[in-house]
């Protein structure tokens, strides 16, 4: 059986994510108190889910990463991205950065390295930042490109680690395609390809030339980063009920041997299920209810600090409707645990 503990956060969470490091856990949201207009980013270390740092913050925050050297990044619904150095001692704010005004900040989303930063908002603007660490002094971000690509709202953000590309999508349902090479480049024209129904509000890359959609109508769907943008309906009849809020590729692993072992996409929608997919296949998902009448807000994945036998899928990190943070430990097949360690 998994543990509950009581965590410090008195947010409505919609928002959580896991460090670098695999150590630590991100979570924040907002505050629906009267004459509130602030709340807090809450840190848990992943060893026994015990409060490591609280960080005071303007409005609410909707989106949470984690840059190169376990810096956290912050944002919402003042425009502004906020940055935390967790590995400082104590941990504090070193960071605050306009992205832009009269908007909300609604996904960030860091490269493989950490290094570059692509921020989405809802008046449908994509920003791309480099962040900048001195050895000394605070870090800061400089802007590499910014444009207003779509008329709605965009949800989500993600970098392919294979080939550095950028996907963003939202309301529109249009997921835009950029490659490294076209930030900064004049007359910047995404490839775009039209997915699912009711805009999307999840991404994740593949890594072999795909992208896949979580779609607000509950569907999962993958398209080609190339060639004609036609669209695979993965999940069929499977769908969630209602839109897709999270998702996440488990680690390609391997036997003694060195063959490769069941890879999973792991799934969490609005009608309170978790669906893990045998990824690249057909086959129905297998199919857990975390709580009925309880909507999964967000999820992200946390690598493994120690590869033990039994963890070194790392952790799905999972918030709710019920304010609760949820560690899911994924077994060696990316599959993940029915038992979870929970912050409520």
């Amino acid at each position: 059986m998994g543990t509950t503990k009581y965590g410090t956060h008195l947010e409505h969470l919609w928002a959580v994510a896991g460090s670098r490091s695999g150590r630590l856990i991100a979570v924040a949201g907002e505050r629906d108190a009267d004459g509130v207009d602030s709340s807090k980013v809450h840190v848990y270390t992943k060893a026994k889910l015990e409060s490591l740092a609280s960080f005071e913050v303007a409005g609410a925050i909707a989106a949470l990463d984690f840059a190169e050297g376990d810096l956290l990044l912050a944002g919402g619904s003042t425009g502004e991205l906020r940055g935390f150095d967790l590995a400082a001692e104590p941990p504090r704010p070193v960071l605050e950065h306009r992205h832009a005004l009269k908007v909300g900040i609604t996904a960030i989303a860091s490269d493989a390295k950490g290094k570059t930063l692509a921020v989405v908002d809802d008046a449908g603007h994509l920003a791309v930042y480099e962040l900048d660490r001195p050895e000394a002094g605070a870090p800061s971000l400089r802007e590499l490109f910014r444009d207003r690509l779509s008329a709605r709202a965009l949800r989500t953000v993600a970098f392919d680690s294979a080939s550095g590309k950028l996907a963003t999508a939202g309301d529109d349902g249009v997921i835009r395609v950029l490659a490294r090479e076209q930030l900064g480049a004049p007359d910047v024209a995404p490839r775009e390809m039209p997915t699912g129904e009711k805009g999307i509000t999840a991404l994740t890359f593949t890594g072999d030339g795909r992208v896949i959609a979580g779609c607000g109508d509950g569907s999962i769907r993958v398209s080609y980063l190339e060639g004609a943008a036609d669209e695979e309906n993965r999940s069929g009849d499977q769908a969630h009920v209602g839109p897709v809020t999270g998702l996440v590729l488990g680690l390609q692993l391997h036997d003694e041997a060195g063959r490769e072992l069941t890879r999973r996409l792991l799934s969490i929608g609005e009608d309170g299920k978790r669906k893990a997919w045998i990824h690249d296949t057909r086959r129905q998902p297998k199919t857990g209810e975390i709580g009925q009448n309880l909507k999964l807000r967000a999820m992200a994945w946390l690598r493994p600090y120690r590869a033990k036998d039994d963890a070194k899928g790392g952790c799905l990190l999972i918030v709710d409707g019920k304010r609760r943070l949820r560690v899911l430990t994924l077994h060696t097949p990316s599959s993940p645990s029915e038992d979870s360690d929970d912050r409520s």
